[in-house]
């Protein structure tokens, strides 16, 4: 069966959605600023990744278990430059996936000037200050899944590698991210798509199992 885009673009988006990359990858400690992929990303490692997410669709639709699917952050970065590229707002770039055990992490090139061209509200006179121009911001946090739930707690952004205060993460999240995804769950519970079962980040990948 051939791989269906628009489906395998909506599977991704849960990925992004569990990262908040800030617009699907708004998603390091010190090394943050300067972090890089583990691998260059290829059309190869998206092409696997993709098969992969069409596996579990198809597993859906089906009403049959996908079993258990592992994505690499090769893989997972390599799909977020190949296949979702048209996906990702303008004034956002070099977006950078980390697994890591019941964590994901990410970073990414942000041009705020660009982002807010697309605000609905004059933005907070503090935020106004700390996000103008391009930078490199990075998420974190804590995720995990089972029995069809999911959660991302989030800990910290950083900007440039400096932690930024909770009002201005707020901020962000009611300015730039909810308005372009407006069911990404953030901080509470999500029903996993997809008939996945659970979900487990470990270092380096993140395993999906589907329901039974």
């Amino acid at each position: 069966m051939p791989r269906t885009p628009a489906r395998s673009l909506s599977i991704g988006a849960f990925l992004l959605a569990a990262v908040i990359v800030l617009a699907g990858r708004y998603t390091l400690p010190a090394a943050w600023a300067a972090a890089a992929p583990a691998e260059v990303v290829t059309p190869e490692a998206a092409e696997s990744a993709a098969r992969k997410l069409e596996r579990i669709a198809e597993a859906h639709d089906s009403g049959e278990s996908f079993g258990t699917v592992r994505i690499s952050e090769h893989e997972a970065n390599s799909y977020l430059a190949f296949e979702l590229a048209d996906a990702i707002p303008a004034g956002v770039s070099d977006i950078v996936l980390q697994f890591m055990p019941g964590r994901i992490s990410g970073s990414s090139v942000m041009d705020f000037e660009k982002l807010k061209e697309g605000l609905r509200t004059p933005p907070h006179p503090i935020a106004m200050f700390l996000l103008r121009g391009v930078h490199t911001v990075g998420v974190e946090g804590s995720t995990s899944g089972m029995n069809g739930t999911g959660q991302f707690q989030l800990e910290r952004v950083l900007l440039d590698g400096v932690e930024l205060p909770q009002m201005v993460v707020d901020y962000m999240i009611e300015q730039y991210l909810r308005p372009r995804y407006p069911n990404a769950a953030i901080n509470r519970p999500f029903t996993l798509p997809y008939s996945i079962d659970s979900f487990r980040p470990g270092t380096g990948s993140v395993t999906l199992t589907g329901k039974q």
